[in-house]
């Protein structure tokens, strides 16, 4: 394990992942907060899929991973890997302004006619989208493909298509465009923390948990 113990007190080198799909902010509060606690501790970070981080917890290449599982597609299984469960958030789609307005759920096929912005075949958010998609009774048409949200808001807002993001996207949302919940079928998102079972008990990887913990209860707070 890349993190050592020094006198019971966190130290050394903590390898990390986060693809970045969550609130830009959630994960550097949550190093800022470990080394402001524990000077030695040092986090390093990298981005992977849920399914390539799980990979390398297990083969020992890092410690803890920020992962994101869609309630239409498979979730961890694995019983040499915890996973701890820190936020639920709707899956949103996000529509121009000039679409016609309202402030209650669409169905999916309600969007079948239009363009769609879709993440990359890489993202967990693709086969998602068309899982989705499947169930709603139709094919997306895909005609832009971007997994950065700041990209996606800004081809909705052009009038160039429709998306679905999470909750924890709107950070990087344009005011010019609208959001609506859907409801046919029912889509979410769990942002949960990963690590390998047995290690949480570690001061470095029980640190930075807490730490994840904690910016995650301060997120769902900002919401209620």
């Amino acid at each position: 394990m890349a993190a050592h113990l020094a006198d019971d007190v966190p130290a050394g080198h903590l390898h990390g992942s986060d693809r970045g799909a969550a609130r830009p902010d959630v994960v550097p509060a949550a190093i800022a907060h470990c080394r402001a606690e524990y000077p030695d501790l040092r986090v390093l970070l990298s981005e992977d899929q849920t399914g390539d981080a799980i990979a390398r917890l297990k083969a020992g290449e890092l410690d803890v991973a920020l992962i994101y599982q869609y309630n239409l597609l498979p979730g961890v299984r694995d019983a040499g890997i915890k996973v701890e469960h820190l936020i639920d958030e709707p899956m949103l789609a996000v529509l121009p302004a000039g679409f016609p307005a309202g402030d209650g759920p669409l169905a999916l096929a309600e969007l079948s006619e239009r363009p769609w912005i879709a993440a990359h075949r890489d993202d967990e958010l693709r086969p998602m989208l068309e899982r989705a998609c499947a169930l709603a009774g139709f094919e997306p048409q895909l005609d832009f493909t971007s997994s950065d949200y700041t990209v996606v808001f800004a081809l909705v807002e052009a009038s160039l298509g429709v998306s679905l993001v999470p909750r924890l996207a709107l950070e990087s949302m344009s005011t010019d465009i609208q959001l609506r919940a859907i409801t046919q079928p029912q889509l979410s998102r769990k942002v949960s923390v990963a690590f390998r079972a047995g290690s949480g008990r570690h001061p470095a990887i029980a640190t930075v948990i807490g730490a994840l913990r904690e910016v995650a209860a301060e997120v769902v707070a900002e919401w209620d």
